[in-house]
Order: C-alpha cells, then sequence, then structure tokens
C-alpha cells in the first residue's frame, strides 16, 4: 500500500477543491444577493424620506406632540410605507440628541395602535419585541455606528445584524430635511433578519453547497475506493505470484542440493579421500551446500510466515534452556571475537508452554545478530522478566553499530535490513527478523527494539505465561 497515501493525496484535494469552489460560489451569490437588498433597502429609505417635511418634524417634541394633528399624519405615513414594503417590520423617524451616542423617537408606525393591533402574538400581553415607540423615547444607539453618522448624512444601510429587545433586524436609513436643506431628522427602516437570511440565501443555500460538499466526499471516496480495489487486486495477483515462485524454488532446489550432498559424499570415499586431499576443495564445497541449504531453509520459514501457515506447538518446557543452549552453541564463535554473553534470570520460573524449536530459532537469531553486529571484545546481555500478568519479557543487548533511525519502522519487514547493516554483515537477506517476529506473533506474543546508531541496540519479546510456575 505504498501508494495508499498518494492515492488519500489526491482524494483530499479533489474534495477541498470541490468545497473551496462551493464555497466561492455559496459566499459570492449570498454576497451579490445582500449588496441587492441592501441597495433596495437603501432606495426605499431614501424615497421614504422624501414624503416627510424636516418643518413639520421640527415641531414635535416629547409626549405632547402626540396631542398635535401633525403626529396622527406622520404616523399614518410611516403605516403606509411599511405595509408597502411587506418585508419592513418597523418603520420610525428619530432625531438626535446632546448624547451622539443616544437618539429620541419622534414617531412611529406603532405609536397609535391599539393593543390588540400590538399583540401580533395574540399570547394578550405585548412582549418587549411588540411594543411601540412614543414620541420623546430614548435609543442606545451605541451598537449601532451608521445610525449615529451616516445615517444623518446619506441614505446607508446596517452591514451588519443588528438585535435589540425588538428583534433581530438589518436596517435602512435616510435623513429627512427642511425647506433650508438642514437634517431635522432620520428615518428608518428595519427589515426582519429572518426574512433577509432567508432572501439572501435564497440563490445559493446552505443546503446546497452541503450537497456540493458531500458530492465531493463522495467522489474523493470513490477514487480511494476504486483505486485501493485496484491496488488490492495487483497486491493479489503479485501475492500469488510470489507464492507460486517460493513454492517452486523451495521444492526445486532441494533436490539439486540433495545431490550435491550425495556426490561431496562419494568424493570422499572414493580413493580414500583422494579428490579431497587437494586443497579444500570438498571444504568449500560443503560450506558452500551448507550455506545453500541454511538459505532454502530460510526461504521455506518466512514463507510459511508469509502464508499463515507457521505451525506454533505450544509444550511445557524450560525457557531458560532453550537460551542457555543456544548461547553454547554460538560458545565458539564468541571466544574468536572475545566477546562474552552475560545472563541475568531474575529468579524468574522458566517452564511454561512454548514451542522450544522455534523460539530457539528466534534466541539464534537474536544472539547471532547481537553477536555480528558488536565489535570484538563486546559484552551482550541477556535478560528475563516475569511480569504481572504472567507474560515473560526477553530482552538480547548489545553495543554494537545500532540501526539508523530512519530504518527503524521497516525492520521487521521482508527483505529489510539496516542501511549500515553491509559494514558489519555484507552477507544478508533481511529475512531473519521478519521470521523472528512471525514466530513470536504466532505465539501469542510481541517483538520490538530500541536502537541508538552507534551505540547499540536492544531487542525485546514477550510471551504469554500458559502454565508457568
Amino acid at each position: 500500500m505504498r501508494g495508499a497515501p498518494r492515492i488519500l493525496i489526491v482524494a483530499c484535494a479533489i474534495a477541498v477543491t470541490i468545497a473551496i469552489v462551493g464555497a466561492f460560489f455559496f459566499l459570492r451569490s449570498r454576497s451579490l444577493m445582500q449588496q441587492q437588498l441592501q441597495n433596495q433597502l437603501r432606495t426605499t429609505a431614501a424615497v421614504a424620506a422624501l414624503q416627510f417635511d424636516g418643518d413639520v418634524l421640527e415641531t414635535l417634541h416629547g409626549r405632547a406632540a402626540m396631542k398635535l394633528p401633525a403626529f396622527p399624519k406622520v404616523v399614518r405615513q410611516l403605516r403606509t410605507i411599511r405595509q408597502s414594503v411587506p418585508s419592513v417590520r418597523f418603520a420610525y423617524i428619530m432625531r438626535r440628541t446632546n448624547n451622539p451616542n443616544v437618539l429620541e423617537f419622534i414617531a412611529d408606525a406603532d405609536a397609535l395602535a391599539t393593543k390588540q393591533e400590538l399583540d401580533v402574538n395574540h399570547n394578550g400581553v405585548i412582549d418587549p419585541g411588540e411594543e411601540a415607540s412614543y414620541s420623546g423615547d430614548l435609543y442606545d444607539a451605541t451598537n449601532v455606528p451608521s445610525l449615529r453618522t451616516d445615517a444623518f448624512l446619506h441614505p446607508t444601510v446596517d452591514q451588519e445584524i443588528s438585535n435589540d429587545h425588538w428583534g433581530r433586524a438589518i436596517s435602512g436609513y435616510a435623513p429627512i430635511v427642511n425647506a433650508r436643506g438642514r437634517v431635522i431628522a432620520v428615518i428608518g427602516l428595519d427589515m426582519d433578519a429572518g426574512e433577509f437570511l432567508f432572501l439572501s440565501q435564497s440563490i445559493f443555500s446552505p443546503f446546497a453547497y452541503l450537497l456540493i460538499v458531500l458530492a465531493g466526499m463522495f467522489l474523493a471516496g470513490y477514487i480511494i475506493l476504486y483505486a485501493w480495489k485496484r491496488r488490492f487486486e495487483s497486491l493479489q495477483q503479485l501475492e500469488n505470484e510470489r507464492a507460486a515462485f517460493m513454492n517452486l524454488a523451495v521444492h526445486q532446489l532441494g533436490t539439486p542440493l540433495t545431490m550435491f550432498r550425495w556426490w561431496l559424499e562419494i568424493l570422499r570415499e572414493r580413493n580414500d579421500g583422494a579428490a579431497c586431499k587437494d586443497g579444500d576443495v570438498c571444504d568449500q564445497m560443503d560450506e558452500g551446500i551448507a550455506r545453500m541449504s541454511a538459505i532454502l531453509k530460510t526461504l521455506e520459514e518466512a514463507n510459511s510466515v508469509w502464508m499463515g501457515r507457521l505451525q506454533y506447538e505450544a509444550k511445557e518446557s524450560s525457557l531458560r534452556a532453550v537460551i542457555e543452549s543456544e548461547v553454547r552453541a554460538l560458545d565458539s564463535s564468541l571466544r574468536r571475537r572475545f566477546q562474552r554473553v552475560e545472563m541475568t534470570f531474575n529468579n524468574c520460573p522458566m517452564t511454561m508452554q512454548i514451542d522450544a524449536k522455534l523460539i530457539a530459532a528466534v534466541m539464534r537469531e537474536l544472539l547471532d545478530n547481537a553477536m555480528v553486529y558488536s565489535p570484538k571484545g563486546g559484552v551482550i546481555a541477556v535478560r528475563t522478566q516475569c511480569l504481572a500478568d504472567g507474560r515473560v519479557r526477553v530482552s538480547v543487548e548489545d553495543n554494537g553499530c545500532g540501526i539508523p533511525a530512519n530504518d527503524q519502522p521497516n525492520i521487521f519487514q521482508k527483505f529489510m535490513r539496516g542501511s549500515n547493516a553491509s559494514v558489519c554483515k555484507p552477507v544478508g537477506n533481511g529475512l531473519d527478523l521478519f521470521i523472528a517476529n512471525g514466530i513470536i506473533k504466532s505465539a501469542g506474543g510481541r517483538m520490538w527494539f530500541e536502537s541508538v546508531e552507534g551505540r547499540g541496540s536492544t531487542f525485546h519479546f514477550e510471551l504469554p505465561g500458559g502454565a508457568v510456575r
């Protein structure tokens, strides 16, 4: 699955591109609709402002103004404007006060409404959002910047949705002037925010955007599944071909090796071994046959691990005896290299359910690696530890060349060796640790290691306790 990250990147790139394009159209269409609505509201406010006489509005101050004949006329005009623009919820006129953040109501479209008319939800109570504003009432415009400045200069619209005790709204404003051209007041038209949001999203709704994103995700998922399916089929075909080749190699090479051994024995017996007395021909042939046999055996074991056919037959055995036997088997090789093995068993009961033959193969591989990759005169430490849950941990530590950090994630894979391995061990196939790890997994345990390049490695494996005593 080496190409999986590339497939994921391509699929994610497609999904992200579709999402970005969808977001662009969504935001762009919303922006255009919002601009259109704001222009419409600005124009409506400007036209509405022309219907009022600034000189008349100058005469309306406080609650007393509500008794003047001009007041009902102004209110009726506001109601007519509100009714002509269905999305407008409130229409009102305000003037400045000595405080730039506080405005004073002159008139409101609901100023003369009855209680029944104000009770929009018909619950028998005038809720805060249903209250009318009366002449002389004050309004805090601190959070409405356009109402404090621009609204008294030219027609304008809120850029953000306002939120007060009348509810959420977006408002348009326009100045009202007197006969001398002086701004007397400002008219405000509040459009319900729900209506505004509905209209601004009518061209390209969030639901449509969600559908586009889901379509992009579906397309990306389809690409990933299709690519993985093709890759799985390719890997399956490769695996079948590899298995066929391995079976062919294992079975076909066995016969020639047997013949070589047989003819070598004949050479040694014929004429009292005269053919073998000339130099070390037979010894070299024997070594070559032994190495070929070892390679063939390794391939056969690796194939068993690959195919999941490794037979781990646990029987009551002494783990300590297995370890000590493998250390003794390396005694002559260790002496040639002036190396020694220090074993620590920590008084751990070592009789347990294991496959002694396979665990011996694991110990042989770890000890051989520790010996080969360590310098002459080095010390190899073998430790066992009984864990609280009954598992037994075995550790093999060396002070050799270590494994480079970049190679460590793949060290248990097939045909993998450290990039510096050839310096210490020129010949190697990268299968032994793969096989060892497969054996430990078959036993229900796990294998891992710690290594620092130039300082050495420590390989650990744990086995389930089984019938330990």
